[in-house]
């Protein structure tokens, strides 16, 4: 097993835009559409998601995302799909990296604070 371990790579980067490997084109698929049109209306409501409203955003996430960096990735993900520009958000989250095989930056998103605010999802059916 010890063959397959990372080796001590650091659990996360710093990130480095001109590093982070972007897709040409992303979004190409509306999840929506495979869902019945009432549960898609659900998850598309916050006030559903969050019945006990959104997640409290701390400082260090806002200040994260004042870095040249963060704006530059930010500008790439919008330009191929991947990001859209939304006057009202409910909740939102920081980046962070990790590196890759290739020596490029895999972009994560930390969603941990979002998930504990937001409801549990229904189990599938089949499980």
């Amino acid at each position: 097993m010890q063959a397959y371990s990372e080796g001590g790579q650091p659990a996360c980067v710093p990130l480095k835009a001109d590093l982070v490997d972007m897709p040409a084109r992303a979004s190409t698929c509306q999840p929506c559409d495979l869902l019945p049109s009432a549960f898609a209306a659900c998850i598309a409501d916050p006030s559903h998601v969050f019945p006990h409203g959104p997640p409290e955003q701390s400082s260090a996430t806002t200040a994260a995302r004042t870095s040249d960096d963060y704006l530059d990735i930010t500008a790439r993900g919008l330009q191929c799909g991947k990001l859209r520009l939304r006057r009202v958000v409910a909740a939102s989250a920081d980046i962070f990296a990790r590196v890759k095989a290739s020596g490029k930056q895999r972009e994560l998103w930390n969603g941990h604070d979002i998930s504990l605010a937001a409801q549990r999802p229904p189990k599938p059916r089949r499980l």
